[in-house]
């Protein structure tokens, strides 16, 4: 894996030496094991490589095609390539000497624009089409990598990074105060095209871009609704089918130049991908190196429903596999704040999981140390092996006039968690009365702007910025806007955080020569989890139903029927009390900055930690440490770039 760039120039203007010289010196900090720029008359395309697989050693990017006169750079792990070798018939003893970019190659020269749909796995790809004067360029259908894009007066530029972009083209770096209001206040449903930046944007999971000298335009290849339902004869067929796909789905991802690790939290994802890679390797006597975090601080009594210290719950699966090597992490030597500037200087852009930037800083460099070059998690799991089936179901099938149904699925959910009343409370009456609820607090509400309670945003800039929000919406709209359906919120979770999460790790892998891979992004797992009948997870009123049934004998039963989740960071507050320091003078800059003032409230702010600092020891964070942790993570962007 690595990362790929280019750039054209549709006016004709040849790509200039000195421009050359200048991305070859920033591409060679990566520390690439191969790095290579093809240039031809205006455009340029540039391919900087990392050895993770044994055949990814043969990668030589980027290609170019004399008869069909196009040039190609892709960075490519394929699950499917044992498929496409088949297709293009390359005899067996040559197999393990043709890397993945080869077949994306290949599959241009055959499909042209429609290969996208052929190719399942992690990978993005650039295609300059020599007569057509037209590039193409395309990101996997689950976004575990990352291509952003600049076009503007008859230039175009795409990177695997932000700070490729900035590097090739002459896009200011001017600020899309839309996108950082959204970032400020939570809001789901954002253009999932747009970036912090204005001229920069991010092309989503599952498209193609077509770029001519005139147009740019986006095409979707690939829907989650693309998946047809799968109707087998008995549950275990949909067992057996769910254990093979997984199985197929980890020997695809473990074949590595370097130790493999996992990330393992106790929960029933990573649990299960750590469990499978085990499994899977143990035939070859190898370790699995798999990292928890391990909170510095006891939390129990500020979140009592979750569970804060997953070490020993993750524990119980070292038990299980002998070949597991579990390496807590306590990430001591961190600081919360500090990190922040570390992910800014990569990233060029704020995160959304800020709160756990220091500890997932501190298992990279673990890893690092042991030499692993593959590291595998369960990102996307959620909403694929262990969906819950909707938080609003019951109350979905209730609207839509599914009486019996929904009372059947009611009555099951009771009896499952041994209690009726919470579980109507839970199904029906919380969907049903939360519009309302909301709704009363913003008729009843003193505050103007209500969305100071959750958010470090200046008062000012959100009422430019917001021009709707739910708490001020209409009687008719709270009869007429329901709950989030299942079907959406699996979608809304699925693409969006497909979209974000893997062009982050991909920037992050980029920088530490580490590739992280979602096994729970495999397309054929993912595919099969979406078209299997939806009865499958809520089983006898349960939840996450498929895998949990599916794991018997896998896991260990204090995993595999766990109820509780995990609390991620919940010792978070006390990490920042610990580094007071950092905040202190995190705060006391941003405090004299006129800019940092336009767009945040820094007595809020300030108001926020005093509250930290005073009762954060005894009480839940309320939605504090959200406010302080991205309200200093903005902060420190605006003034990195803008002063």
């Amino acid at each position: 894996m690595g990362r790929i760039f280019g750039m054209v120039d549709f006016s004709g203007k040849p790509f200039s030496q000195e421009k050359l010289s200048k991305i070859r010196k920033k591409a060679a900090l990566y520390r690439p094991d191969y790095l290579n720029i093809f240039v031809k008359d205006a455009y340029m395309l540039g391919y900087s490589h990392f050895i993770s697989t044994p055949e990814s050693e043969f990668e030589k990017m980027p290609s170019w095609d004399e008869q069909l006169q196009f040039a190609l750079v892709a960075n490519a792990r394929l699950d499917n390539r044992e498929t496409l070798l088949n297709v293009f018939d390359v005899p067996q003893h040559l197999r393990s000497c043709i890397p993945d970019g080869k077949l994306i190659y290949w599959g241009f020269q055959r499909w042209g624009a429609d290969c996208p749909k052929y190719f399942r796995g992690d990978w993005s790809f650039a295609v300059w089409d020599e007569n057509r004067k037209r590039i193409f360029v395309a990101r996997d259908q689950c976004g575990n990598t990352g291509l952003f894009y600049y076009f503007k007066k008859g230039i175009f530029v795409f990177s695997s990074d932000i700070s490729g972009v900035f590097d090739l083209s002459d896009a200011s770096r001017s600020l899309n105060e839309k996108a950082l209001a959204q970032f400020l206040n939570f809001i789901p449903g954002f253009e999932s095209q747009t970036t912090i930046w204005k001229d920069v944007f991010l092309l989503p999971s599952a498209y193609l871009l077509s770029v001519d000298s005139q147009d740019l335009k986006v095409f979707q290849y690939w829907n989650l609704n693309d998946a047809k339902p799968l109707r087998l004869s008995a549950d275990s067929d949909y067992t057996e089918r769910f254990i093979g796909l997984i199985e197929k789905a980890v020997q695809t991802r473990v074949r590595s130049k370097g130790a493999v690790g996992t990330h393992l939290s106790g929960g029933l994802d990573s649990s299960t991908v750590t469990a499978f890679v085990a499994r899977q390797i143990i035939k070859s006597s190898e370790k699995v190196y798999s990292f928890t975090y391990v909170p510095l601080y006891s939390a129990e009594h500020l979140f009592p429903n979750a569970i804060c210290n997953e070490w020993q719950l993750a524990d119980k699966l070292s038990e299980k596999y002998k070949n597991i090597v579990h390496i807590p992490v306590d990430a001591k030597n961190f600081s919360p704040v500090k990190i922040i500037h570390e992910s800014l200087n990569l990233l060029e852009t704020p995160v959304h999981s800020v709160s756990n930037l220091f500890w997932a800083a501190a298992i990279r460099e673990e890893a690092h140390k042991l030499g692993i070059k593959t590291m595998l998690t369960g990102q996307l799991g959620n909403g694929g092996i262990s969906w819950d089936g909707g938080k609003n179901r019951i109350y979905s099938l209730f609207r839509e006039g599914n009486f019996s149904t929904g009372l059947k699925e009611l009555r099951a959910a009771g009896k499952y968690r041994k209690n009726m009343s919470r579980a109507i409370k839970n199904f029906v009456l919380k969907p049903l009365l939360m519009p309302w609820i909301n709704y009363a607090k913003g008729l009843f509400s003193v505050r103007q702007s209500p969305w100071l309670d959750f958010s470090a945003i200046n008062m000012e800039f959100a009422n430019k910025s917001i021009q709707t929000c739910n708490i001020n919406q209409s009687f008719r709209n709270v009869l007429s806007s329901p709950p989030i359906t299942p079907l959406k919120e699996r979608e809304t979770y699925l693409m969006i955080n497909a979209t974000i999460a893997g062009s982050i790790f991909h920037q992050e892998n980029n920088w530490s020569s580490l590739q992280t891979l979602d096994l729970t992004a495999d397309l054929d797992l993912l595919e099969f989890c979406l078209s299997v009948p939806l009865r499958l997870f809520t089983l006898k009123g349960g939840s996450r139903m498929l895998l949990r049934k599916s794991m018997e004998g896998i896991l260990p039963p204090e995993i595999q029927w766990n109820p509780r989740r995990g609390k991620q960071a919940s010792d978070i507050v006390f990490r920042l009390i610990g580094h007071k320091d950092d905040v202190e003078d995190e705060l006391n800059e941003m405090e004299k900055s006129a800019v940092l003032k336009e767009y945040l409230n820094m007595k809020g702010m300030r108001a926020v930690w005093n509250h930290i600092c005073k009762h954060g020891e005894k009480l839940p964070d309320n939605g504090a440490i959200s406010i302080l942790m991205r309200g200093i993570q903005v902060g420190i962007f605006l003034k990195k770039f803008f002063g």
